[in-house]
């Protein structure tokens, strides 16, 4: 009823009023998107395996790195199927108000605690920093970027 009452409105700017009057697509790591003029199409992204901070960080990453990540994986794996098989064992269905409750603390306590520590580490963290910074941090870093 609403849009019945109220007549459609054009854009406030075009598209190539936007794009005109864009800041370069230049930033003070060196992403340029030169490969795109001003009269191709715009929307080729500039940022992904070609951004400065990309392969800055995919330089660090060793295959002592990859044998860390694949072992992670495959302990977490193990450990999950444990887990279950240890629930699918001892589970009573009596006590299923409280499987649920600590499920549902289980899970927004370590989404908070994902939080902060991520939070932490890219406040105060750096790629330098001895065993941390390689380890931890330059991969987290990595997926942002």
């Amino acid at each position: 009823m609403a849009s019945q009452l109220l007549p459609e409105l054009p854009p406030v700017k075009t598209e190539k009023q936007i794009y005109e009057n864009s800041m370069p697509e230049e930033d003070p790591n060196s992403n340029v998107n030169s490969s795109v003029s001003r009269d191709e199409d715009t929307r080729k992204p500039r940022w992904g395996p070609n951004h400065a901070g990309a392969r800055e960080l995919a330089n660090l990453y060793s295959k002592g790195k990859r044998i860390q990540e694949i072992i992670c994986v495959i302990i977490c794996l193990v450990l999950m199927a444990l887990n279950f098989y240890y629930l699918c064992c001892h589970f009573q269905l009596q006590n299923w108000t409280t499987i649920v409750f600590a499920a549902v603390c289980g899970i927004v306590t370590a989404d908070f605690c994902s939080g902060l520590t991520h939070w932490g580490a890219d406040t105060w963290g750096s790629v330098e920093l001895p065993i941390l910074g390689k380890n931890f941090i330059r991969p987290d870093r990595k997926s942002v970027v």
